[in-house]
């Protein structure tokens, strides 16, 4: 482990997989628009995380 990704985006990660896992195997599962909207949000957070990670692990690399 690097330890370059925080514990909390691992989390969100796991949540986001799981209940991906759940909507495509129950598709009775609902979230309300509050919800989406917070999801939508640390997942945009989390994915700009992501690239700056790569841009800077790549940075290093000499790419």
């Amino acid at each position: 482990r690097t330890k370059k990704i925080s514990i909390e985006w691992g989390k969100h990660y796991d949540w986001l997989f799981e209940n991906r896992q759940k909507a495509d195997y129950r598709p009775l599962i609902q979230f309300d628009s509050e919800q989406v909207s917070e999801i939508i949000e640390k997942s945009e957070a989390f994915v700009n995380e992501m690239k700056r990670l790569t841009e800077s692990s790549n940075s290093e690399d000499g790419h």
